[in-house]
């Protein structure tokens, strides 16, 4: 399942780079690629991905039960174990870092920007769309899609698809570090848990 993921992250990124070779695009203007977004910026994202994830766990836990009840258990362990410290470093990069990059330089540097000229608001509903549904989780679309909106806002707010990209790598690097201390202590598991994205 991890080399699933880190192929479908690989075409993800092939496509954003031949599709800006073909539309003779500069990607990195395009794709609003600016690493310099201001500090307070950067302390708004850390707070961001704190709120949208632990916030979002009634919802999510919530929607797990209602598709318990009608039968659909869907698997929420992580792909790789967590047994170690080298465990955790592969899943960060695997589960936090790669997706984080490839999926927002595709879903808000290819989709949203280039609905833009249709307006912002549609370009980031629509592409919060697509995100969801990429993931193909029918118990996490809604908690995908408003964080795929809450992305896209950051991008148009700060300017920078760096800044989106560091809410959605800490959402997934905080989900992974969070199921590593319930591994590695042997502690039971709590029943709200957060989701990777």
């Amino acid at each position: 399942y991890s080399i699933y993921l880190v192929l479908v992250n690989g075409s993800m990124l092939a496509t954003y780079f031949i599709y800006n070779k073909l539309t003779k695009t500069n990607f990195v203007k395009a794709s609003l690629i600016k690493f310099k977004f201001g500090w307070k910026n950067l302390l708004i994202c850390v707070a961001v991905a704190f709120i949208t994830l632990f916030g979002s766990l009634y919802l999510i836990n919530y929607l797990f039960y209602l598709m318990s009840q009608i039968g659909y258990n869907p698997d929420t362990s992580l792909p790789l174990p967590l047994t170690n410290g080298w465990w955790l470093v592969l899943n960060l990069i695997v589960l936090a870092i790669i997706p984080a990059i490839c999926e927002e330089l595709l879903y808000r540097g290819i989709v949203m920007n280039g609905l833009r000229k249709f307006g912002d608001v549609g370009a980031i509903f629509i592409s919060a769309l697509f995100f969801a549904l990429a993931h193909g989780s029918a118990m996490q679309f809604f908690y995908q899609f408003i964080l795929g909106a809450v992305l896209g806002a950051i991008v148009i707010k700060t300017g920078s698809i760096v800044a989106s990209t560091v809410v959605h790598f800490l959402n997934n690097a905080i989900v992974v570090v969070y199921q590593y201390i319930f591994t590695v202590t042997g502690a039971t598991e709590p029943a709200f848990t957060p989701t990777i994205i």
